[in-house]
């Protein structure tokens, strides 16, 4: 099966509805959003939108779990606290609706699908490096899960594990070629952001799954920065959301 996976759109429409001419032109099958639909940009309601319209499965990530009120604001950024008042006001009663409805997790034979780490799923730990991979492998070897797929972090790449030994597979290496998932092998796959990428590259980051022969490719694009950051100044939301988006930092 055709899997799409995208994460973190961040209310960035202009990056969305982009990389969502790219899918399309895909055909997949299943559609898999990895959670925060909301948070920072500037157009959440449109971008909830088409996630209930073309996802077949949403996981609920921290900025829609503080939106509607499952988490504690106080755990976040003044800035992102901002962001977060700011689209509380901004959503309909049927988006709020639609993100109370998201499930922590979802799985599908040997892959498990997490905003965060799986482990204690809600408090959404992030996955950035080696160590922080390590419990999240510990705890799949106990499940039948052997592939797991997390946003939260905004940087893109992959974690190869091999009886604790960890090997590195960043974007430079994984973009836009097939990686196939060994048998004998436990991986975490970070898939970037959407809307708003960490990892110095400031394009849109999804990937597109095969399931029946376990390979994986990722994808990066360019989209419309200068209007993304546009909206966001006009909203009055925190300059630094806008002067991020250049960067990808």
């Amino acid at each position: 099966m055709k899997v799409i996976l995208l994460s973190d759109i961040h209310a960035n429409w202009e990056a969305l509805s982009k990389i969502s001419e790219e899918i399309y032109k895909m055909q997949p099958e299943f559609i898999i959003h990895l959670g925060d639909v909301v948070g920072y940009g500037a157009e959440p309601e449109k971008c909830c939108n088409w996630t209930k319209d073309n996802c077949n499965i949403s996981i609920i990530g921290n900025h829609d779990a503080v939106v509607i009120n499952k988490m504690d604001p106080a755990f976040f950024s003044l800035n992102a606290r901002t962001a977060i008042e700011w689209t509380k006001k901004q959503t309909t009663a049927e988006c709020i609706s639609y993100l109370k409805k998201l499930p922590y997790t979802f799985s599908m034979d040997e892959f498990l699908f997490c905003h965060g780490s799986p482990v204690n799923p809600e408090n959404f730990d992030y996955i950035l490096d080696y160590y922080s991979a390590e419990d999240a492998v510990d705890y799949m070897k106990e499940t039948p899960y052997r592939i797991l797929f997390v946003g939260h972090s905004h940087k893109a790449f992959i974690l190869e594990e091999t009886d604790g030994d960890f090997e590195l597979y960043n974007n430079s290496i994984i973009e836009e070629e097939d990686f196939y998932f060994k048998k004998d092998k436990y991986y975490v796959v970070s898939l970037g952001s959407v809307g708003q990428p960490r990892d110095g590259d400031p394009r849109s980051s999804f990937a597109l799954l095969d399931t029946d022969e376990k390979k994986l490719r990722m994808f990066r694009h360019k989209y419309d920065v200068d209007s993304a950051a546009g909206k966001i100044k006009n909203s009055k939301l925190p300059e630094v959301l806008a002067k991020r988006l250049f960067i990808g930092k």
